[in-house]
């Protein structure tokens, strides 16, 4: 594999993991950046090595300054390698993201079904409340609408969750009160409700396991 041939590798790979616009620089006169990115409305500059050896100071100064040419936000080395101890030291000061073994941290795409499931949630709570004042009579008025609106606003925070796991975290535990109401509910009102407790449940796991996720990744250091 030749350095043109791993930067379409490197450019595949971030699509895979959420950027956007991705976009090789040409190969002459590129400025030490290979590969300009966006994501989450971040510029990124990131310079690419296949190196069969660790990769030194050089690729993070090229990286830094090349990010400055190209008005980045983030500029970053990706390598199928590793890095040298002067590399890390000086990317820390110089903030440059340093990617080893070809691994990307960032969450894939499939891993934003939080998203898709907020917006599930979101609408099927809208489409539950409308019927519930179309129907009118409610045994339990108070604790369907606690239910609903819970599965709405759990919803809502799933959306717009952007990276930050306190939002996934508050939709759990709009899930799990909803979910709550929703398995006492068939003991007073004699409706079947198994297939919304199993529903329930994967959306607080998946809820749950996303917030753990993201703390861990913003806590790192």
């Amino acid at each position: 594999m030749n350095g043109h041939q791993y930067e379409q590798k490197c450019a595949k790979k971030l699509k895979r993991h959420g950027f956007r616009k991705i976009e090789i620089t040409r190969e002459s006169g590129d400025q030490g950046i290979d590969i300009i990115a966006y994501r989450k409305r971040k510029k990124y500059g990131i310079q690419c090595k296949y190196y069969s050896y660790p990769v030194g100071n050089h690729a993070v100064q090229e990286a830094f300054a090349g990010a400055k040419y190209y008005d980045c936000d983030i500029a970053a080395v990706m390598t199928n390698a590793s890095f040298t101890k002067s590399a890390k030291t000086l990317a820390n000061r110089t903030e440059v993201l340093l990617w080893s073994d070809n691994k990307i941290p960032f969450s894939r795409r499939s891993f934003f079904a939080t998203k898709y499931i907020g917006l599930f949630a979101f609408l099927a709570g809208i489409f539950e409340w409308s019927a519930m004042l179309k129907i009118g009579n409610t045994a339990y008025p108070f604790l369907q609408k606690t239910e609903l609106l819970s599965l709405i606003a759990g919803g809502f925070l799933g959306i717009f969750e952007y990276g930050k796991w306190t939002l996934p975290f508050l939709s759990g535990i709009f899930y799990f009160i909803s979910g709550f109401i929703n398995f006492l509910f068939p003991s007073m009102t004699k409706r079947i409700g198994t297939y919304g407790i199993i529903f329930y449940l994967i959306i607080i796991l998946i809820s749950f396991s996303r917030a753990g996720y993201l703390y861990k990744k913003n806590h790192k250091k």
